[in-house]
């Protein structure tokens, strides 16, 4: 899935105060063209936080998020899209990637002790938090779910980004009718091929990939 980011249309304001999660629910909707106008960085990096704070099955964060801001990351995208405009007018494109996390094999301990200096977590639940974590996720392996797992925390990340970037006054496109198959295949952009592996972030500062146009947040 991606969500096209813009500035707001002349004939949009933008949102100038805070709104509620309420007021941005009801507020937020697809727009079809967008400004050219690039999305200042600051903002961009907000709001890439703000979507990262969405929760995630098990804590498994199985949905990094790529940032293309250049012409050469859009083509595989838009041809993926059966050529569709909007991809191409747009600044920015976040897409979220359902990820099949192997995180669940690291060690967690920075995650624990976390919890256990918040006080969110006792000795007790973190045990059982290691032992059913881990059953959980080789049930799934075994089962071919860890995908379907990933794909519902990527929905969720995607959905927290949508609400923040209308609180922001920013326009935006969920979009979900591309050809998985084509941005994998042949005539995939030169850019795509090159796939840095990914860090699961937990809070800490992003690190990022600049790859030909693509922000890879890791």
């Amino acid at each position: 899935m991606a969500d096209l980011i813009s500035s707001p249309s002349p004939s949009r304001s933008p949102t100038t105060d805070k709104i509620t999660v309420t007021e941005a629910i009801r507020a937020r909707r697809s727009i079809r063209h967008y400004l050219p106008d690039p999305i200042p960085t600051d903002q961009l990096r907000e709001l890439l936080d703000l979507a990262l704070e969405a929760p995630s099955s098990w804590n498994s964060q199985s949905r990094p998020i790529v940032v293309v801001s250049q012409q050469e990351g859009r083509d595989g995208p838009t041809w993926a899209t059966g050529g569709q405009p909007h991809p191409q007018e747009v600044p920015v494109m976040l897409v979220f990637v359902a990820a099949a996390s192997q995180a669940w094999r690291e060690n967690r301990e920075d995650i624990y002790e976390q919890a256990r200096q918040s006080g969110a977590w006792n000795e007790e639940f973190i045990a059982m938090f290691k032992a059913a974590g881990l059953e959980l996720q080789r049930d799934l392996e075994q089962r071919y779910l860890l995908r379907e797992y990933a794909l519902k925390d990527a929905m969720i990340t995607a959905s927290y980004l949508m609400f923040a970037a209308t609180s922001m006054g920013l326009v935006m496109s969920p979009m979900n009718g591309w050809d998985e198959q084509k941005d994998r295949g042949p005539r995939r952009s030169a850019h795509c091929a090159a796939d840095p592996p990914r860090q699961v972030y937990r809070g800490a500062p992003v690190p990022r990939v600049q790859v030909a146009g693509v922000d890879r947040l890791r």
